[in-house]
């Protein structure tokens, strides 16, 4: 059986309201490990709208994962939880980006990195909740497609957004 958690983020009432829209009839209460993902990282996004799709975030087993609200299936993703939508500063809002190619482009940051890792970096601070790992996310109309997962230092930092030319990255990686 897998584990799913449902994160509670930005609004708790809203995110109250998408708990009970996500649980289907085989989870007829929310998860019980919910409260726990709120405590450990409360400031992380963990819903978004792009275009006139909402996605959210969650967890199955120990892995993020993202799906349209309101629906029940959801996209096992390769990074670790607690997860949370890249965005600039500590605006409400995910930043993406949109190419005809291949949609909307978000960015999910995994876990905040150990505060230790910050001082050889010198540019980011433990102020912007930095994440050693990341993934691309496509929203094009109704369908979710991840993209390929990085490893990076302190490089997906939920509260400090990218440059435009590394969502176009994202979109056209090198081949």
């Amino acid at each position: 059986m897998r584990k799913l958690t449902v994160f509670l983020g930005v609004s708790t009432v809203l995110a109250a309201v998408a708990v009970n829209i996500a649980c289907s009839s085989s989870l007829a209460q929310p998860p019980k490990d919910a409260e726990v993902q709120r405590e450990n990282a409360p400031e992380y996004l963990t819903s978004a709208t792009v275009g006139e799709t909402s996605v959210e975030l969650g967890s199955i087993d120990d892995s993020c994962a993202i799906k349209r609200r309101g629906e029940t299936n959801w996209v096992k993703l390769d990074v670790s939880v607690p997860c949370g939508f890249v965005r600039a500063s500590r605006e409400r809002s995910a930043q993406t980006y949109f190419y005809d190619a291949v949609g909307h482009v978000l960015v999910v940051a995994g876990p905040r990195a150990d505060v230790g890792e910050y001082a050889a970096n010198g540019r980011v601070g433990p102020e912007h909740a930095c994440s050693n790992e990341g993934q691309p996310i496509f929203v094009r109309e109704k369908a979710i497609r991840p993209g390929e997962s990085k490893q990076l230092a302190l490089g997906f930092c939920h509260h400090l957004g990218f440059d435009e030319k590394y969502f176009y990255g994202f979109a056209f990686p090198p081949k």
